[in-house]
């Protein structure tokens, strides 16, 4: 059999892992399905019985040996993890997580002697229920080893991507859709293939299969093998193969033992994936049962809230499931609140869709009362224009407690009723501006959570909201086109743009979702850009700047342009070829939404000095400053009405005399995300170097 029929990789038949080939050796020493020769097996043996007397001797000793591995000093008494009694070394492991135990079994012949001995079932079991219940492992396989593949995560041993779904039981891994269809050997092709017909039947005797589905819920026709299976256990075979062929008796004896322990060992392993399909269907139709029951009760509860049980029913496949947690069998008064605040906003968001369309008159007089009330109360504020477009848009005043039942409750009160009621309500105005900035902070701050690279920086999360590298990235922007923002006050002015009447819920629903937000809910409204952060880190530090203190103005001052040196990214339809040159806002848009999907970020280069000199004075560098998008920043006359550059420096100049008018002092774009627009051009003349991007 030629090797080029299967991908070389390490066998593990009890693992997930198959590069563990610690954990393989475990699971083959010591256990019925041992497929050494007699020598092997009887060396075997005997390590198995020390492993037992280390466990008595450390079982009736209150010091272990000093030598090992996992010695846990205490820097007052110099006494070790091992010299504690056994309840309360099993009190401190029932603590971890299965997989953590699994680990520590592995550090040392005691952990592996007593963690794999009859008086750490209990343990085991305790572990299992704190972190998502799971069929027990069959004999044949160790303990180590079968919590790896139970609990490795949603990860597939192929190749490493996530992967929903389920542990394939009869092969002990989670395999990916793309690695069932990829390294999946099927019976007949793979006989039909081999050049050793003989040696493969023999191999494929001694290693579990399994069977596939079509999408439909079909059976796919075939027994399945894992490839990589089939490797290892044809180099296990193949020597005494040969010698046996060659009429030596030994090699003989020796695969005759290796055929009956494999054959017992595949039996065993199938016998057992059959009870673990049904144990795991009995479990999915009790869970299913369960949140029948919940649900039954969320829609009592948001019925009590005036919402009807059609309304609720729509809210069905939002993932309320996640809020309550798997070891919750009640619908507790903590997980109903959880609940609440995360499916609410979608609730109240299409009542009030449902109002507008049924009321459409009486609910735009009353926007337009408060929207006046709103916006001459901002005129009044001490406030710089570029801080005015900070402040909350209008949209999210609607959706605010005070005047959300103003506008859509109480609908037959005529409008002077209602605007005096809007002007008492008022006063609620700078509470409703700070929260909106806490909501935001608090949205861009639960993005950040458990990005190891920011945490590892020893920079302080407060002040990761106003640097450049900070990217944040989002899909449900209130009806905008998706766009990543650099900074807090990049997704400030952003959210400033929404469109008043959007046809759809998503503008109050993103609203309602953004104040969830403040009340504890992570909704994942915003998502941190790994690949903004990849691209602007490199970026400051060639351009002089410390990522951890430049802001986006710091490299607006600069002005240096890159470009993306992929193939896909260049234009030869002119003979010559052309690059799309980038400023560092745009270069991280185009790899977001052009290179995202790729296994490796883009190659970005970066233009000298010189070379974005000469770019800057061609004709489409200068588009940006004709956008009619920006404005003064010492009087609110652009707001309402934006203009080109070129006007606002002037109008600068004459009106508040200041003869050398100054970028985000003076004036400034009001939507900074486009101050540049790409343009083509050719590298002729141009010099730049490569950034090195940390993946």
């Amino acid at each position: 059999m030629q090797n080029e029929h299967v991908h070389a990789a390490g066998y593990a038949f009890v693992m997930s892992n198959a590069t563990n080939s610690e954990a393989a050796q475990s699971g083959m020493s010591g256990r019925d399905v041992d497929v050494r020769t007699t020598e092997s097996a009887n060396e075997a043996a005997s390590r198995s019985g020390e492993r037992r007397d280390l466990l008595q001797e450390y079982a009736t000793s209150p010091v272990a040996d000093a030598k090992q591995s996992t010695t846990v000093a205490n820097a007052l008494s110099g006494v070790t993890l091992l010299a504690f009694p056994l309840d309360i070394i099993f009190e401190i492991f029932g603590q971890l997580c299965p997989l953590d135990l699994a680990n520590l079994a592995q550090t040392c012949k005691t952990f592996r002697a007593l963690l794999e001995s009859p008086q750490s079932d209990g343990l085991w079991k305790t572990v299992k229920q704190l972190a998502g219940e799971t069929p027990d492992g069959p004999a044949c396989v160790p303990q180590v080893a079968w919590i790896r593949a139970m609990y490795c995560g949603y990860k597939c041993v192929g190749c490493g991507q996530f992967a929903r779904d389920d542990v394939n039981f009869a092969l002990l891994r989670r395999i990916c859709f793309y690695c069932r269809r990829e390294r999946l050997i099927e019976h007949d092709t793979f006989m039909s293939t081999s050049d050793r017909s003989a040696l493969s039947a023999f191999v494929l005797q001694l290693i579990p299969h399994t069977s596939l589905k079509n999408d439909n819920g079909s059976a796919i026709p075939g027994k399945w093998y894992w490839s990589a299976d089939i490797t290892a256990t044809t180099n296990l075979v193949l020597n005494y193969w040969k010698d046996a062929q060659e009429g030596k008796s030994a090699p003989r004896v020796a695969l005759d033992k290796i055929k009956q322990e494999r054959i017992r060992y595949v039996q065993a392993i199938t016998e057992h994936a059959t009870k673990c399909r049904e144990w795991v269907h009995t479990r999915k139709e009790e869970e299913k049962a369960l949140r029948v029951t919940q649900f039954k009760r969320i829609e009592e509860l948001f019925g009590e809230l005036g919402y009807t049980t059609e309304h609720v029913q729509k809210i069905k496949g939002f993932g309320w499931e996640r809020h309550i947690g798997k070891a919750c069998r009640e619908v507790t008064e903590q997980a109903w609140q959880r609940v609440r605040i995360a499916l609410e906003p979608r609730l109240m968001a299409g009542r009030v869709k449902r109002i507008e369309q049924g009321h459409p008159d009486t609910i735009r007089a009353r926007m337009n009362a408060l929207k006046t009330l709103y916006h001459d109360y901002c005129d009044q504020l001490p406030l710089r224009p570029m801080d005015r477009v900070h402040l909350p848009p209008v949209d999210m005043i609607y959706m605010t407690p005070t005047f959300r039942p103003l506008i859509y409750e109480n609908l037959v009160a005529p409008i002077g009723l209602v605007k005096e009621q809007c002007n008492e309500a008022a006063q609620h105005f700078p509470n409703i501006i700070s929260s909106y900035h806490a909501s935001v902070k608090c949205a861009l701050l639960k993005s950040m959570e458990g990005c190891t690279k920011l945490e590892n920086s020893g920079v302080d999360m407060q002040h990761l909201l106003s640097l450049a590298c900070s990217v944040y990235e989002s899909y449900v922007m209130v009806g905008l086109d998706p766009v990543l923002m650099s900074s807090m006050d990049a997704v400030l002015s952003y959210l400033s743009r929404t469109r008043e009447g959007h046809s759809d819920y998503t503008v109050p629903l993103f609203w309602l979702r953004l104040q969830a937000s403040h009340d504890g809910a992570n909704l994942g409204i915003f998502d941190w850009s790994m690949t903004g952060f990849s691209i602007l880190k490199p970026l400051a530090i060639a351009l002089g700047l410390d990522p951890n203190k430049a802001r986006p103005e710091d490299f607006d001052e600069l002005d240096r342009h890159v470009f993306c040196e992929n193939a896909k990214c260049s234009d030869t339809s002119y003979g010559l070829v052309y690059f799309e040159i980038h400023s560092w806002r745009t270069i991280i848009q185009h790899c977001w939404l052009e290179h995202i999907e790729g296994p490796q970020l883009p190659v970005i280069s970066l233009f000298s000095e010189e070379a974005s000199a000469k770019i800057r004075c061609l004709p489409d560098a200068k588009t940006a400053q004709m956008q009619m998008k920006w404005a003064c920043n010492h009087c609110s006359v652009h707001l309402e009405a934006l203009q080109a550059r070129n006007t606002v420096v002037e109008h600068v100049r004459e009106i508040h005399g200041i003869k050398e008018p100054e970028d985000y002092i003076d004036f400034f774009h009001v939507h900074p995300e486009e101050r540049f627009v790409p343009l083509w051009c050719t590298l002729h003349g141009l010099t730049y170097e490569e950034l090195a991007i940390d993946t």
